[in-house]
């Protein structure tokens, strides 16, 4: 699937240069890093036509370019119960001219429409690069095998940047902050991660923001599933001697401290989930990569 160069483009659109390096690069908007899959280059859509409202670009209407409006706000859970979620508030020129990859092109459909069915996210996560470690060895039990995606900030030790996937997949990945910001219009947030079939071991995320709140989003229905939770008024143990903690339904989005000991619970069926969550060393990244990730629509917090 292609999209014509004519309405999305023009004649001033320019290249930009592709860095090997994993590492901070040099390029003015801070997106493409290096080749992904079976494309290499990246154009970023410069300019619109005089007086275009925001949420059209080049003769096209964005739906996912517009804010959200007042009766939209209210209308968030029917959605959901539609299993569908908005997406909203995508600053479509500051992104790359889309690749034809397949991936990409599905997001570009989601901003277009300005909403992503639970159906389109499952497709969508397929579509895109597996992380390179699950972090836990996982069950193959389930029809869909283990599948997780992450884009945003990345974050070791004083160590940052702008993750591989956040440059070479950026309407994907703007679709994803879309959603979450969407949803949860206060969430600081720095990174998302599609999470399908994944099982989480009890652990603490210790390289998260101490202040920040992780967002679990479910993208499919399943029975089960259920996050756990550490807190001193809960009454569920995942051991004899564990500590107690609550169990949280996902039939709609929860948020957690990410200090607190979680851990996924069995499940039946597929589950698929989108997780937010906010780097700690925020303050270390380069003021190209906090732009470039604020273009993408990351909600980014603790910088004073």
């Amino acid at each position: 699937m292609s999209i014509p160069l004519m309405l999305l483009g023009n004649a001033d659109c320019e290249d930009i240069e592709i860095i090997s390096s994993a590492g901070e690069d040099d390029s003015p908007t801070g997106l493409v890093e290096e080749s992904v899959g079976s494309y290499s280059r990246a154009v970023v859509m410069t300019g619109g036509l005089p007086n275009e409202p925001p949420f059209v670009y080049h003769g096209i209407y964005f739906a996912g370019a517009r804010g959200l409006l007042p009766v939209e706000v209210d209308l968030k859970l029917e959605f959901l119960e539609q299993g569908i979620y908005l997406v909203r508030g995508v600053e479509v020129s500051q992104l790359p001219y889309p690749s034809d990859h397949a991936a990409e092109m599905l997001a570009f459909s989601m901003v277009s429409h300005g909403q992503v069915r639970w159906d389109q996210m499952l497709r969508l996560v397929k579509l895109l690069p597996c992380d390179a470690n699950l972090r836990w060895a996982q069950s193959e039990c389930h029809a869909e095998a283990p599948h997780r995606f992450t884009s945003g900030a990345w974050n070791r030790g004083p160590m940052t940047g702008l993750t591989i996937t956040a440059r070479g997949f950026p309407w994907a990945t703007a679709v994803l902050a879309s959603v979450v910001a969407t949803w949860d219009e206060a969430l600081n947030f720095s990174t998302c991660t599609l999470s399908l079939n994944v099982c989480a071991k009890p652990h603490r995320d210790r390289y998260n923001h101490g202040e920040s709140r992780n967002l679990a989003m479910p993208m499919s229905r399943f029975f089960g599933g259920e996050l756990y939770v550490e807190a001193e008024a809960g009454r569920t143990r995942l051991s004899e001697d564990g500590p107690w903690g609550h169990v949280l339904e996902l039939s709609s989005p929860v948020s957690f401290t990410p200090k607190a000991l979680h851990a996924s619970m069995p499940w039946h069926g597929t589950r698929l989930l989108l997780l937010a969550f906010h780097i700690g060393q925020v303050r270390n990244l380069s003021e190209r990569s906090r732009a470039g990730l604020q273009k993408l629509g990351f909600r980014l917090g603790f910088l004073e």
